[in-house]
């Protein structure tokens, strides 16, 4: 049974079409552009100068990372650029307690942020009065509220620029300096790269996820729509659909209501749930939980003639390796697992079966 329909459903899997645009252009304002010019001509630049020149423009940190990164530094970048990871790695003594102090006297949005993360009353007033721990447990606390303050800081693009500004960030501009010459060689690209021109055509991709996710959809409402499916509003269709809805009583593991990709409805009566991915290849990390698929489709089921129907497709179910997650998928929902293009031949006849 399962192998009929294996050989089915792989011979009617679909690729992904790019249909969507996979790249969108680079933002950088024009303050940035000009900083980058003046960067690009600064002659013999090391740690010394550059570190001189993120704080006179600290802006330019931002277009280099626009440049030199696909999206974004990651948060791990950030915290080595503007913490000295060296000391912040230390079991707690007197070199962390100073450096925990520095910071937080010298910026005043990372004291804002770690206020709110100190769970000791008393050590909060303390901190709100400009005063520190003067007992070990306290400083333990302070420095843990520290540690848990340094990705909510990093996030904060405004805070970053204001301190690498100030003149008692010296040692933070530096680190940073050395870190794009030593480690991305700055200087080699300045020279090789004609930076206007460069970001007039430097892209930057687009989530694969993301993407992918709203390929999956559109084929999705291709399907249902291609079989006379009608969105909400036409209250005299018999076949309705709802995108992204929930559905009374039907929960997560995590106790959240469960947004499903899709509810099918037969004469404004929910009929089916449906949920669809697309996967691309063999190294995609797929987030297939078989047991939470299973509760789920327990859960739409509960009421009469309800279906939970999942809808998959793409490459990756060609590779030998995922059959035998597809055939413990096809075995515990009932058969009810399509890819694209037979949820379009097939669900007509389930439609039938909703007027009988």
């Amino acid at each position: 049974m399962f192998s009929d329909w294996y050989t089915d459903f792989v011979c009617n899997v679909s690729v992904y079409d790019f249909r969507f645009k996979e790249y969108y252009p680079l933002e950088v304002d024009a303050t940035t552009r000009k900083s980058l010019s003046r960067l690009q001509r600064t002659e013999d630049i090391d740690v010394d100068s550059l570190a001189l020149f993120l704080q006179e423009s600290p802006e330019v940190l931002f277009g280099l990372e626009a440049l030199l990164r696909d999206q974004k530094f990651r948060n791990g970048q950030w915290i080595y650029f503007l913490f000295d990871v060296a000391t912040l790695n230390r079991p707690l003594d007197e070199k962390v307690k100073e450096m925990v102090r520095f910071n937080l006297t010298n910026d005043p949005a990372m004291m804002d942020i770690c206020i709110t993360m100190v769970n000791s009353e008393p050590v909060r007033r303390r901190l709100v009065l400009g005063a520190f721990p003067d007992t070990d447990l306290d400083w333990r606390e302070l420095t843990g509220a520290f540690k848990r303050s340094l990705l909510p800081y990093v996030a904060k693009r405004n805070a970053i620029r204001t301190r690498l500004g100030h003149p008692s960030s010296i040692q933070d501009r530096k680190r940073i300096a050395r870190y794009l010459i030593e480690q991305l060689e700055l200087p080699r690209l300045l020279k090789a790269v004609e930076l206007d021109g460069y970001i007039g055509w430097k892209q930057r991709p687009r989530d694969t996820k993301t993407m992918h996710g709203a390929y999956g959809q559109e084929r999705l409402k291709e399907a249902v729509e291609a079989c006379g499916f009608v969105a909400p509003g036409l209250r005299d269709a018999e076949f309705q659909y709802q995108s992204q809805a929930q559905l009374p009583g039907t929960l997560t593991k995590q106790g959240r209501a469960k947004i499903f990709d899709a509810l099918l409805l037969f004469r404004n009566r929910v009929r089916a749930a449906v949920e669809t991915n697309f996967y691309e290849s063999e190294g995609t990390k797929i987030g297939i939980n078989v047991e939470e698929y299973v509760d789920l489709a327990a859960d739409v089921r509960k009421a009469e003639g309800r279906k939970f129907i999942w809808v998959t497709d793409g490459p990756v179910w060609l590779t030998p390796s995922r059959r035998k997650t597809l055939e413990q998928l096809y075995l515990e929902l009932d058969g009810q697992v399509y890819n694209y293009n037979t949820l379009r031949r097939d669900l007509p006849k389930v439609m039938q079966t909703w007027r009988q």
